[in-house]
């Protein structure tokens, strides 16, 4: 059987809790909380201890946490109560519907639908017919009441004369609805239009698990296949970052790393070894001591390549220009830096070599 190809990471799910998150990020084991009368006893209410003496306190009980027994960590989840705690995984549900809904809540990469965009504009034009013939019906009545000598006092606002009629106030008010319900709809279809779409990966991660799984009947999956409808609900392009998602592409080809990326919550999201969750922690903290090194190697590298081997003045501009080019290329690649943020970065990091390089000897 081959692979699905889903690969994803999710962000917390319903049954995360602050126990959880102490300890790690999805994690079945949280840390000890000074959350009842005798885990904060130890912490004098008249604030006589510092806070930096409870922090360290608190740091070497999750320590002593940490190297308890498996049968000492179980007998502190059933005493603080985190042995109740109840999480929702996707293959524990009926099949069906409740099963499709729990895998597309499971998994922020995953959550993705159509935007039906192309029947959104046809509302929107349809609406943009009516009004615009409304809106000429009630110019031509304004023009008759302006060429009649008893209407045109409608138009300055008298009301109830003899020929005074109500034709153009429910006129009005007709273009009052339409344009109520235009507007409306119009600032929804553009807040959808915002939205991210899927990455080819992703799609393709829904797809197969949608056919492979068959959740639903024939005639009730035709929306899946409008590869190029849908919206993900989830701001990839806010929350995650581009070294997160490439290392996530590498981890299918990589699957001797995977364990270091994942929880023991998010092993136990999926029984299918085809369907993988990833922690967004994990993945996050990778990405940022990554982009940390990478930054510290391309300030110091060059500097010090300047300071310690001798070279020529044209070689030392040349050494110069390299890295100023590799710096541009890094901030607008890795961080993912709008072009006038590449333009000051590497405006600032050409500086600093510019000024290092003049007071070299």
């Amino acid at each position: 059987m081959q692979s699905f190809g889903v690969r994803n990471r999710g962000e917390g799910r319903a049954g995360r809790t602050s126990g959880e998150l102490e300890g790690s990020d999805s994690g079945s084991t949280p840390a000890p909380i000074p959350s009842t009368e005798e885990d904060s006893a130890s912490v004098p209410e008249d604030g006589e201890t510092s806070q930096p003496t409870v922090l360290w306190r608190n740091f070497i009980a999750k320590l002593l946490f940490f190297r308890q027994s498996e049968r000492e960590k179980k007998e502190y989840n059933a005493r603080q109560g985190y042995n109740k705690f109840v999480y929702d995984y996707a293959h524990d549900v009926p099949e069906g519907f409740p099963r499709l809904a729990a895998w597309l809540h499971s998994n922020d990469n995953w959550n993705i639908y159509r935007g039906f965009g192309s029947l959104s504009a046809r509302v929107l034009v349809n609406l943009e017919i009516e009004l615009t013939k409304l809106e000429q019906k009630i110019l031509d009545l304004d023009k008759a009441d302006e060429a009649h000598p008893r209407l045109k006092f409608r138009l300055n606002g008298y009301e109830n004369f003899a020929e005074y009629n109500e034709e153009q106030k429910k006129n009005v008010q007709k273009a009052q609805k339409l344009l109520s319900e235009y507007f409306d709809f119009l600032l929804k279809y553009c807040q959808v239009r915002e939205l991210d779409r899927p990455t080819k990966r992703n799609f393709y991660g829904f797809y197969n698990w949608m056919w492979s799984q068959g959740p639903l009947c024939k005639d009730k999956r035709e929306f899946m296949y409008h590869i190029d409808d849908f919206v993900s609900a989830y701001k990839h392009s806010e929350k995650s970052t581009r070294l997160g998602d490439f290392m996530e592409r590498r981890l299918d080809k990589w699957p001797c790393l995977r364990w270091l990326f994942q929880t023991d919550r998010d092993r136990k999201k999926s029984k299918n070894k085809y369907v993988i969750h990833y922690s967004t922690y994990h993945l996050k903290t990778f990405a940022k001591v990554v982009t940390v090194c990478i930054s510290l190697a391309i300030l110091l590298l060059p500097v010090m390549l300047l300071f310690l081997i001798p070279m020529s003045r044209a070689s030392m501009a040349w050494l110069v220009f390299g890295f100023v080019m590799l710096f541009s290329m890094v901030v607008s690649s890795i961080a993912d830096a709008k072009t006038h943020e590449v333009l000051i970065g590497t405006a600032a990091y050409a500086a600093v070599l510019v000024t290092f390089l003049g007071n070299l000897k």
